[in-house]
This record gives C-alpha cells, sequence and structure tokens, in this order.
C-alpha cells in the first residue's frame, strides 16, 4: 500500500519492520526511499535528509511503541527549520 500511494519515504520501526521494508520493497519502492531503526529510535539526520520544507508526515504505530515521541522530534525539527521572512527591498 504505501508503494501504491506515491509517497517519497518509509521509516519502518518494530518488530515487523522488515516485513514492510520488503513488502514495500517488492511492490517497487527504491531502497533508497525506505530505513529500518530500532524501537524507540528516531534517526534525526534521515529525517533531516528526507524532509523538505511542506512535507506531509505521517506516523502511524500503537501508543505502545511511544510514536508521539517521534512526532515531537519531527515537530521539533520542523521547528528548528523555520527563518523568519525577510521583507524583499527593491533598489530604486
Amino acid at each position: 500500500q504505501a508503494a501504491a500511494s506515491g509517497i517519497d519515504g518509509l521509516i519502518s520501526i518494530g518488530q515487523y519492520a522488515p516485513d514492510v521494508l520488503r513488502a514495500a520493497r517488492q511492490a517497487g519502492m527504491p531502497g533508497g526511499c525506505l530505513a529500518q531503526l530500532a524501537a524507540g529510535e528516531i534517526a534525526d539526520m534521515l529525517l533531516d535528509c528526507w524532509l523538505e520544507p511542506g512535507a506531509v508526515v505521517l506516523v502511524k504505530g500503537s501508543r505502545a511503541m511511544r510514536m508521539e515521541t517521534i512526532v515531537e522530534q519531527i515537530r521539533d525539527l520542523a521547528a528548528s527549520r523555520i527563518v523568519p521572512e525577510t521583507p524583499v527591498r527593491h533598489a530604486a
């Protein structure tokens, strides 16, 4: 389903992560946009490389997996990227 949806990247966490990634790869997702992490671990560098301004992120998982911590880390990363708009000045 992930491959068919046209998403740009998939990070899988937990005991079924290898199965999820194998199925995504078999369905046509390129290996370069797939990542597996240990339970509770989040790779800031990976997210930093993958997330672009305006990106939409779906975090799906159980409360037992504490996915809210991943959501917080993504929010912190996004907040650190916000740059105040600078007014454009035109030369006379």
